[in-house]
């Protein structure tokens, strides 16, 4: 769902295909919700190298969500990557 923008529709799909395993959109969902919670730690880790980087690179795209704009902004090393999704810029 997260990695790859796919859709949670298209995500129960998959996980049926693949593995036969039906779950709700909600089930999904409460996955991806754990998941943001467990890796917390680690993204502020990351945050705070790249603050703390000699040089880091920084970037901004538009990018649609629920049918309004947003803005995706991108923070990295060499090494680390984050992104973040904000209303405005």
């Amino acid at each position: 769902v997260q990695e790859q923008h796919v859709p949670v529709g298209r995500t129960k799909q998959t996980l049926k295909d693949l593995l036969g395993c039906e779950m709700s959109a909600g089930s999904v969902m409460n996955a991806v919700r754990e998941c943001s919670e467990r890796v917390k730690p680690e993204v502020e880790r990351i945050k705070e190298e790249i603050r703390e980087a000699a040089v880091g690179d920084f970037d901004e795209t538009g990018l649609r969500v629920m049918k309004g704009l947003m803005w995706l902004h991108v923070a990295g090393t060499e090494e680390l990557t984050y992104y973040e999704v904000q209303a405005g810029r």
